[in-house]
């Protein structure tokens, strides 16, 4: 299956305007219908979806820390309690009201499978408490301050929106740590700070050294390198790269099937500015996350006791990435292993079928949009040219059926327009769908993290 991200043209201006790179692009964000037309979607294969039991036999098993009698299962987390609003300031509440401590303690019991005791000794070490184990309020109290003190613009470059008009760039409080926070709290592989600092300074050596490499061949061949230095240095395997012809506008992608990662040949262009050379290693970022996102699932469906020829039916991951991921599978009932059910669960699990009915809608609404902007557009030339007739009109005769051909016209332009902004609206719905999606929001979060840290860090 395919891994997607979104990006806009050049040309659109949004609150963060980059180049789509997907094998189902679409424009990075929602579009108004005064922006011009972005790039098209590509299709993504539908996956496979199919969740097989668990088995206990077999060397892989063996090795998986957790016993196959106690092993649990791969159930979705479920999803969080809202937050409360400050109604003075209409940003969220930062202190817990007996309301939300009862809601969390609730949640955390019906998530008690993943959010052990040991979980959750490990998330009270973190937050400098007694290590106990058990989720009282003392717990939820001190998860909520460290919600509401978390940097989340320098982890992932983005806010919250919480209202119509305020965007919080912290969790908004509520004392419950869903997987998403987890993966921030205990951040790993290429989401790990170290990891983008690293990165970013790199990224700069290579916009340095972009003019000395005078071939394609050779700047894809540092890329390549980059690449591989990142992937086994966060233990997952590399991805093969291959640069190939895209539209204009788009930037890269990553297939789990093949374990390959594309990049648009135009990226690798000795004419390519200091930002675009930020954007294609930001891509490569992007697309190698996805990656490791796959090899953290298959770890976790190792550790939950399916086979590698299981796991290699579900999911078409190649066989040597399910190897490699052999040599160190996960306890689902652990911090990494809440992590990677969430990308688990999206992807070849549980939500699989709605992930890939999200993206097909992308598509269609993304098409439909193009179509209706189509037509307004040759409305819209049609009537310049009448407008021109009508100026230039000879007799009386004339003038008049140019001014009824421009009241026929101004007509069906009104109904176009509208047909537009619907169409427009339809298309930023399913694209705040697909943006929630977790692994393109963990993705986005990698990726989004790099300018603010290189901003952050005085990195050029």
């Amino acid at each position: 299956m395919f891994e997607t991200k979104t990006r806009p043209a050049a040309s659109i201006k949004t609150a963060a305007t980059r180049k789509e790179k997907s094998e189902t692009a679409a424009p990075r964000g929602a579009v108004s219908t005064s922006q011009q037309v972005p790039p098209a979607p590509r299709q993504v294969p539908a996956g496979r979806i199919q969740v097989r039991p668990a088995t206990t036999g077999g060397a892989v098993e063996q090795r998986t820390a957790v016993p196959a009698s106690t092993r649990p299962s791969l159930r979705p987390t479920t999803p969080p309690p809202g937050y409360i609003l400050n109604k003075t300031t209409g940003t969220p509440r930062t202190d817990l009201d007996n309301v939300q401590l009862r809601k969390a303690r609730a949640w955390y019991q019906a998530n008690a499978e993943q959010y052990t005791p040991e979980v959750i000794r490990q998330i009270q070490k973190k937050l400098d408490l007694p290590q106990t184990g058990i989720v009282d309020h003392a717990f939820l109290n001190n998860v909520g301050v460290w919600q509401a003190s978390f940097d989340l613009l320098l982890a992932s470059g983005r806010g919250i929106p919480v209202s119509a008009d305020t965007e919080s760039f912290n969790f908004p409080a509520n004392g419950v740590l869903t997987p998403e926070q987890l993966a921030k709290m205990f951040p790993s592989g290429l989401s790990r700070p170290e990891s983008m600092i690293r990165y970013v300074k790199d990224i700069e050596k290579i916009v340095q050294n972009w003019d000395t490499l005078d071939t394609a061949g050779k700047r894809a061949s540092a890329i390549k390198t980059l690449l591989n230095q990142y992937s086994q240095g966060n233990g997952f395997p590399a991805p093969n790269l291959q640069s190939v012809q895209m539209n204009p506008g788009r930037s890269g992608s990553f297939s789990s099937t093949s374990w390959r990662i594309k990049i648009n040949a135009a990226s690798l262009n000795d004419t390519m500015n200091p930002e675009q050379i930020r954007e294609t290693m930001a891509t490569l970022y992007h697309e190698a996350r996805h990656a490791e996102q796959n090899f953290m699932s298959v770890r976790l469906m190792l550790g939950a006791g399916m086979t590698p020829a299981q796991i290699g039916e579900q999911t078409g991951i190649p066989k040597e990435v399910i190897t490699a991921a052999a040599r160190k599978p996960v306890n689902p009932a652990s911090v990494q292993g809440i992590v990677a059910n969430e990308f688990y669960q999206s992807s070849f699990g549980a939500y699989a079928k709605a992930r890939n009915k999200t993206m097909s809608d992308l598509n269609t609404r993304y098409n439909e949009m193009l179509a209706a902007r189509a037509s307004l557009s040759n409305l819209e030339e049609k009537r310049r040219k009448a407008a021109k007739a009508l100026a230039s009109a000879a007799t009386p005769t004339l003038r008049t059926e140019r001014q009824q051909d421009m009241q026929q016209l101004d007509a069906q332009i009104s109904a176009a327009r509208t047909r537009e902004a619907t169409a427009t609206r339809n298309y930023n719905t399913i694209y705040a769908a697909y943006r929630a999606l977790p692994g393109e929001r963990d993705a986005w979060d990698a990726e989004g993290a790099l300018p603010v840290v290189r901003y952050r860090n005085g990195i050029k």
